[in-house]
């Protein structure tokens, strides 16, 4: 290879001050090559250590592994302003990239970091400082992470085909979990933030059953949440269930308005155990206190028995009972908290039925036996006049 060399004067033994030209006879910088420059390059599959020798390491370890960059020179020659280049090359694992103990790479803390962590098919450029001290920012970032395609680094696949999706309009998948608006996704699709869909339905389905929840689906304009049960045997519906464990929650804040053709109840005698007549219908009856009232619409919070109201609170007249004093004549048609500083007492009223039901049955009882001695009284009178 033809080689020009152009060499000024010497200042000292040790000093040249000039430029020099590779490949051309007319250097414009110290040093000026016309061609191409080759730099030491290195695959590892483990952890490694970078020497001064390296210039472009690349990783292709099969787990999550470091390279370490390597220490500062304090002595002469120190090798400030040197250029290492390391990239990710697995398509699977982390590589964390590692100052030595003490020493740092800059960051947008005044601090800087001790290491960096680049995802699958990333890569990072790092120069080294002028500080040669294992205390201070050792290693500049100059190109952080550069990520190639979105292929490459989290694949999403054409659907039934182990090829990646090019296509728009393509059928894809992906076997990992996918976070929006998270980087520690904890389900297959973790969304932090609000969700927003303007038509259409977002079905939820099981092995089993299959459920859709819907806005709109049905009754357009009328702005109608409906959950349906819309598969498998049986005749459909949903529910809602009480887990085991934790504070249960009964109800909304809101005062609610439905409208319904009717309720029914599971009340199949194969549910009950312990079945007994209800007794004293009549005193209970008569011990229970209706009263009218107004209730707040908008429950806040409940904290210390203290009780806050949201900003859309409004009152509603209504009527019915105070759930603490029922709760003391008929406890089984009162849901009584575990903890009142926090939890509300609530009421069945659909319990209370039976009661007044049973008191109708029972007055009834009194009735047919004042009218029989009503007519013993009668046939009484009637024999005396008849004398």
């Amino acid at each position: 290879m033809k080689k020009t060399l152009l060499l000024c004067g010497a200042l000292t033994s040790n000093i040249i001050l000039c430029q020099v030209g590779i490949v051309t006879d007319m250097p414009g910088s110290t040093l000026t090559v016309a061609g191409s420059v080759a730099a030491p390059y290195k695959s590892v599959t483990a952890a490694y250590t970078m020497t001064k020798d390296d210039y472009f390491v690349s990783s292709n370890a099969s787990t999550n592994t470091t390279i370490s960059l390597p220490a500062f020179n304090d002595t002469t020659p120190v090798f400030n302003g040197r250029i290492y280049e390391i990239k990710n090359a697995s398509t699977t694992s982390t590589l964390t990239v590692a100052a030595q103990a003490g020493e740092l790479i800059n960051s947008t803390t005044a601090t800087g970091i001790a290491t960096i962590t680049l995802l699958p098919t990333e890569s990072v450029e790092l120069i080294k400082t002028n500080v040669n001290s294992a205390t201070g920012v050792t290693w500049e970032l100059k190109g952080h992470k550069i990520t190639q395609s979105p292929i490459v680094t989290e694949p999403w696949y054409n659907s039934a085909t182990s090829t990646g999706a090019t296509g728009v309009g393509q059928t894809i998948y992906h076997s990992g979990k996918v976070g929006v608006g998270t980087n520690n996704p904890l389900s297959i699709f973790d969304v932090n933030g609000a969700i927003r869909y303007t038509s259409g339905t977002v079905p939820i389905p099981n092995t089993t059953n299959s459920s859709i929840i819907a806005w709109n689906s049905l009754q357009s304009g009328f702005g109608e949440s409906e959950f349906i049960n819309y598969r498998g045997t049986g005749g459909g519906g949903f529910r809602f269930y009480t887990l085991t464990s934790g504070v249960p929650v009964y109800g909304v804040h809101n005062i609610a308005f439905i409208n319904i053709a009717g309720v029914y109840t599971n009340s199949d005698t194969r549910l009950k155990t312990n079945i007994t007549d209800v007794n004293n219908g009549i005193s209970k009856v008569m011990a229970m206190r209706p009263v009218m009232y107004d209730i707040h619409s908008d429950r806040k919070s409940l904290e210390n028995s203290k009780m806050t109201f949201g900003k859309d609170d409004k009152m509603i007249h209504s009527a019915g009972f105070l759930a603490q004093e029922l709760a003391k004549i008929l406890p089984e048609a009162v849901d009584i908290p575990k903890d009142e500083s926090k939890q509300i007492y609530s009421v069945n009223y659909g319990a209370i039925v039976p009661v007044l039901t049973k008191a109708i049955q029972e007055q009834q009882s009194e009735i047919e036996t004042l009218k029989a001695e009503i007519r013993k009284l009668s046939d009484l009178m009637s024999i005396r006049n008849d004398k």
